[in-house]
């Protein structure tokens, strides 16, 4: 059999040992040499592995990083849009990746709709509530279940901390409210007794026989605390008050450890000192309402007891002296000698109060600006003021309406309502422009005068509103239209008469009863009918001759023709006014029927008689006046 021979022998080429072959150990050294080049490009093989593993995770952080799911990405990877994601040796890497980017994803969806869980449910938990987000990982490869679990039990160790330390809370606090509500029905003698009732043992959860305390010392205290500040909240008397301040001062005792615990009073901790802050601002704040409270039914009752003064006796009549007594004793009740003065000033009998209207307006507008503060000092303002007793209704409306608004904005509504606001200033400006050119100096007064009258006005129209009903409020279109036809009012009257107030210029709600009137008459006198019966009869009365046009300036006989004023007088007239006389039934026309005829219809009437008649419109007029009467 063939046997192996070793091969080197020592021999020797040429000089200086070259090409020197050495045997022996020497080829034991190459041999080594040969494996060390082994392991080395083991470890740059292994190099490399850990490279594209790193770079696998590189690629798959960059893809979850651009918003892409872990579904996404795993689709793309089977497409092959990346190669650097399949080889053999980054496989489980990437495999153990996504299911950590899986976990990421998973834990986001948990997190945003954590409001769905709902941890006072009895019914609910934590666990049971994350099961139904958690994939199916049945036949998942095991890098990717392992990449998945290191994640989210990472995430969900914290989720679970979070739960357990709100569980906690949430558990404290009913412990507190439960403490509270046996706290709340027990009087100061029997309050500490009660609390201290509260630390109670029971059985350990752990197992152990050591048993638990039902309240920590904290929550003992905190169960007091609350039970103050609950107190405060709600109170609506002083009596309230002085409980939480009588609970304040309670001496607390020794705990079990042996500690004073002393009163709240008597801690100088920042939430104590907030509590006895509380109080202090409550009990003022109880005590104004208190005040308020009580002024509001002294004023009500003075406002009923002069209801009942001015309200007619069964059978119409008015109070009368020992009725107006009776009543004003019930004003003894309330205290206030000064009240009883002023009732009495104004019910007097031989007092005699001559109205002026500026004056009443005047005073009633600074009711309805806020001049007085009580019902009581209105009316005193009345007898100051000289204003008559039956403005009293309306001087309660001003009070009444100025309180209304106080509580929204401190000023009156044609101060702070943008309809009322704007259209009074487009009618002081109409008005200022009329003056300006017919009444310069005039002007600056004639202007508060027209803005006084708009004020009451806009005051009056509130307060019918509400009446007429049920207390609403007009709507921005109401309160439009009702602009609209006191511009249109005030206006005219001052093209009509450009002075500081025009005669004419009377209230709306004069303006409605004079014309409710007018309209009355005109149906009462059937005018339409009366005024086509006119136009149709004068068609045939006959021209009046002028003067000057008679037979006897003709004649040419010196001193022989008519005296003008004697023709007129005598001969024209009498023939005008039997013309106009004529065209009319007997009694028809009258300074009533006048009266009723709208401008427009009067000028017309006017002028198809002047035409007919051929005479100028002043006769017809003057004509008009000498028959009815009429103005």
């Amino acid at each position: 059999m063939a046997v192996y021979k070793r091969q080197g022998t020592n021999k020797y080429y040429g000089a200086a040992n070259a090409g020197y072959v050495r045997s022996g150990s020497a080829t034991d050294g190459l041999a080594q040499s040969l494996i060390d080049a082994g392991y080395k490009l083991g470890d740059a093989q292994n190099i490399k592995i850990d490279r594209e593993k790193d770079e696998a995770i590189g690629i798959i952080e960059g893809l979850y990083a651009s918003g892409k799911s872990e579904s996404d990405i795993s689709q793309e990877i089977l497409a092959g849009k990346h190669p650097k994601l399949i080889g053999k040796y980054n496989k489980a890497t990437t495999n153990w990746h996504l299911g950590k980017v899986k976990a990421s994803e998973v834990f986001t969806t948990i997190r945003n709709n954590i409001d769905e869980y709902d941890m006072q449910d009895k019914s609910q938990s934590l666990e049971l509530y994350m099961k139904k987000y958690l994939p199916t990982l049945e036949g998942a490869d095991a890098s990717y279940v392992m990449g998945f679990a290191s994640n989210f039990n990472g995430y969900k160790k914290q989720l679970v901390l979070e739960d357990a330390k709100l569980r906690a809370t949430i558990n404290s606090n009913e412990k507190i409210k439960e403490g509270r509500t046996i706290l709340a029905t027990k009087s100061i003698d029997e309050y500490m007794e009660a609390w201290k009732n509260l630390d109670k043992q029971v059985a350990n959860t752990d197992g152990t026989s050591t048993p638990n305390r039902l309240y920590t010392n904290q929550e003992l205290i905190t169960v007091i605390k609350e039970d103050v500040l609950g107190i405060l909240a709600s109170a609506t008397s002083l009596d309230d008050i002085e409980r939480a301040e009588s609970i304040m001062a309670l001496d607390m005792g020794i705990n079990k450890e042996g500690t004073n615990l002393g009163s709240l009073n008597s801690r100088k901790t920042k939430d104590i000192d907030k509590i006895k802050e509380l109080i202090i601002s409550k009990k003022k704040s109880l005590e104004t309402d208190t005040l308020v409270k009580e002024a509001r039914e002294k004023d009500e009752t003075v406002k009923n007891i002069y209801l009942e003064a001015f309200a007619p006796n069964e059978d119409g009549t008015p109070k009368s002296i020992t009725e107006l007594d009776n009543i004003k004793d019930k004003l003894k009740a309330l205290g206030d000698p000064a009240l009883i003065n002023t009732f009495t000033t104004f019910f007097n009998g031989q007092r005699d109060v001559i109205n002026n209207a500026n004056n009443t307006d005047d005073f009633l507008l600074s009711v309805a600006e806020g001049a007085y503060e009580t019902r009581a000092d209105v009316i005193q303002g009345m007898n100051d003021n000289g204003i008559p007793s039956a403005y009293l209704e309306k001087a309660m409306q001003r009070y009444d309406g100025f309180k209304e608004e106080e509580n929204i904005n401190d000023d009156p509504i044609y101060f702070t309502d943008q309809t009322y606001t704007s259209s009074s200033k487009s009618i002081l400006t109409a008005i200022e422009t009329r003056l300006i050119q017919s009444n310069p100096m005039e002007t600056p007064e004639a202007l508060i005068a027209a803005s006084n009258y708009i004020k009451t006005e806009i005051l009056d129209f509130e307060a019918d509103f509400k009446l007429a009903n049920d207390g609403k409020k007009p709507k921005p279109e109401d309160r439009r239209k009702f602009m609209t036809d006191l511009s249109s009012w005030v206006i005219k009257n001052y093209a009509d008469n450009a002075v500081i107030m025009p005669e004419e210029l009377v209230s709306m709600d004069d303006k409605k009863i004079n014309q409710d009137k007018v309209d009355a008459l005109r149906t009462e006198l059937d005018v339409t009918t009366v005024i086509k019966n006119a136009n149709e009869a004068l068609n045939n009365l006959d021209t009046i001759e002028a003067f000057g046009e008679q037979p006897e300036f003709k004649d040419f006989i010196p001193f022989n023709q008519p005296d003008r004023v004697e023709f007129y007088e005598n001969t024209y007239n009498p023939q005008i006014d039997k013309a106009i006389a004529s065209v009319f039934p007997e009694g028809v026309l009258t300074a009533e029927l006048i009266g009723a005829l709208t401008d427009q219809e009067l000028n017309s009437l006017v002028l198809n008689l002047a035409n007919q008649l051929n005479v100028d419109t002043s006769f017809i007029r003057k004509s008009m006046q000498r028959l009815t009467g009429a103005s």
